[in-house]
């Protein structure tokens, strides 16, 4: 596929809750997450994220701490 789906690489952005969200594949693709670390009133957050598949499984997202799901060509 040589097309860009989105030049940023950011396919979806979690900003709460904790769970599991699962995305179409897309072949020739692969799924990956930044969680940036933030700190919010001297505290470094312990918001976690995590790939299998297409799955994103991440838990302590806040709008504060969100999770950044990035789109990747392998």
């Amino acid at each position: 596929m040589t097309t860009v789906l989105n030049p940023t690489g950011v396919l979806d952005v979690i900003t709460s809750g904790t769970g599991s969200k699962k995305y179409k594949e897309l072949p020739g693709w692969k799924l990956e997450v930044c969680v940036p670390t933030v700190l919010l009133n001297g505290n470094v957050t312990m918001t976690r994220a995590s790939v299998e598949g297409w799955t994103v499984h991440y838990s302590n997202v806040t709008f504060m701490r969100p999770v950044l799901v990035m789109i990747r060509g392998v």
